[in-house]
């Protein structure tokens, strides 16, 4: 029963993620530019974060660990949040979405340097195939003159997924020794400290008196539904099933974000971007793939920040 629960809660927050490029993307740079929106998130998660982990009892971090966890709020929080909000201005959802489902493919890459994961030809093929529709992906960007700014986007996305990928490879022994709340707390404080001198300069332009009911709605889904609620429901959810089977939820993002964007921006999903997900999918299937039942994947990327 908990584990029919747990794919519904990854379902859940797979909408919820998929939902948010298009979201997101609606408030820039009508009603907020990239800085202030990473104000507004990182901020209001604080906000929620602090007296929780207070009121729960502040968990204490070893010293040995707190350069840990300021990597992770480095490369999770602070370079992630960065390159996914001004790539995201200048992308599309879509191609923002097609290039997240790179992250399990990039966590095995990091575990193998790192940490000694074994490289097989089977994830090594699965690289290749995966950084080939990328590749596709950008290029079609680039190619696209009605898009001016997209090729500069899709880039970011991708180093945005590669910093949050490295991300999931530092912050996993945090999570073996803290709770989540802890481990969250820590990392988005650190990350917001780097944060704030890329976005105090956007902080006197900000304005409230041109949002509408739908700006004000769309902010409180950025804040509170894609962090708090989706980033909880599937640390939840890893309790009861493998990362490796909650990793495969990454993959209805694309679909879920191609919808929204066609209701919402008229936009639809070429042949050509079609083509570049399916290489994307089946060099993310090849990497983190195993025939074997019972076998695990502790490090498999499970969502892409969004």
């Amino acid at each position: 029963m908990k584990k029919r629960e747990a794919l519904l809660a990854l379902t859940f927050t797979s909408i919820l993620f998929g939902v948010n490029y298009a979201v997101a993307k609606g408030l820039m740079p009508v009603f907020v530019t990239p800085r202030q929106l990473m104000i507004f998130r990182l901020a209001g998660t604080l906000l929620v974060l602090w007296p929780l982990y207070l009121l729960k009892g502040a968990e204490k971090v070893n010293p040995s660990d707190r350069l840990r966890m300021i990597l992770s709020g480095l490369t999770g929080i602070a370079i992630n949040q960065v390159l996914f909000f001004e790539g995201l201005s200048r992308t599309s959802p879509v191609d923002t979405s097609i290039i997240h489902t790179l992250s399990p493919m990039m966590v095995m890459l990091f575990a193998m340097m790192f940490i000694g994961e074994r490289l097989t030809w089977q994830k090594a093929a699965g690289m290749i195939t995966g950084a080939l529709g990328a590749l596709w992906l950008v290029i079609l960007a680039g190619a696209n003159s009605r898009a001016e700014g997209t090729l500069t986007g899709n880039l970011l996305i991708l180093l945005n997924i590669t910093s949050y990928s490295l991300y999931l490879v530092v912050v996993k022994p945090l999570m073996a020794r803290y709770s989540a709340l802890t481990v969250m707390t820590h990392t988005f404080s650190w990350g917001s400290l780097f944060v704030v001198p890329y976005v105090i300069k956007d902080i006197p332009s900000l304005t409230f008196s041109h949002f509408t009911t739908n700006a004000w709605l769309a902010l409180f889904y950025v804040v509170f539904l894609t962090t708090l609620t989706a980033f909880s429901l599937t640390a939840w959810a890893l309790r009861h099933v493998s990362a490796t089977a909650a990793g495969y939820f990454i993959y209805l993002q694309p679909v879920i974000a191609s919808l929204v964007a066609w209701i919402a921006y008229d936009e639809t999903l070429t042949l050509q971007k079609a083509g570049a997900a399916m290489l994307v999918f089946s060099g993310v299937f090849l990497v983190i793939y195993r025939p074997k039942a019972g076998a695990s994947g502790g490090l498999k990327a499970i969502r892409a920040d969004g």
